[in-house]
């Protein structure tokens, strides 16, 4: 059997996405392998890259919706100031239980360093808000190019 996925989904915005439905539909195993230590990968050289690069497929995390990408950054890097505003010590407290929580969980599965996640935390949601910026730029202005190929 010689399959080819690169090619038949080389004009996805997801392409690894769309490789690994493509093997399930055709009963072939798969396996996310983020978890192990003896697997590493770095896909980009610079922050600009890396903005590029997951700029082209950050809203099919969000059921290709903008506003559910935008809302999630909403929520998760300015959720407290209700909270602050309103004097609710309580549920301020519940959010940054919950933000501290997904840290952990993510640090754990992605053998990150957790000091290193929440020490860059406030860099990594300006990111993000970067990258939805450009994902919706792009679409926008029809500017999507991957790896020198129009997408």
């Amino acid at each position: 059997n010689n399959l080819q996925p690169h090619k038949l989904f080389k004009t996805s915005k997801a392409e690894d996405i769309q490789i690994s439905r493509f093997y399930k539909k055709n009963k072939l195993r798969i396996a996310c392998l983020a978890s192990l230590k003896d697997i590493s990968c770095r896909m980009y050289s610079s922050l600009e890259e890396s903005i590029q690069g997951f700029s082209k497929n950050i809203n099919y995390f969000f059921g290709n919706s903008y506003f559910i990408a935008l809302l999630f950054w909403l929520l998760t890097s300015f959720g407290f100031i209700p909270f602050i505003i309103n004097g609710d010590v309580l549920l301020l407290f519940v959010y940054i239980f919950i933000i501290l929580i997904t840290r952990i969980l993510i640090s754990l599965i992605s053998n990150q360093s957790l000091k290193n996640n929440l020490k860059y935390i406030v860099h990594q949601q300006y990111t993000l808000g970067r990258i939805i910026l450009k994902s919706f730029q792009d679409k926008r202005n029809s500017e999507l190019t991957w790896k020198g190929r129009k997408i």
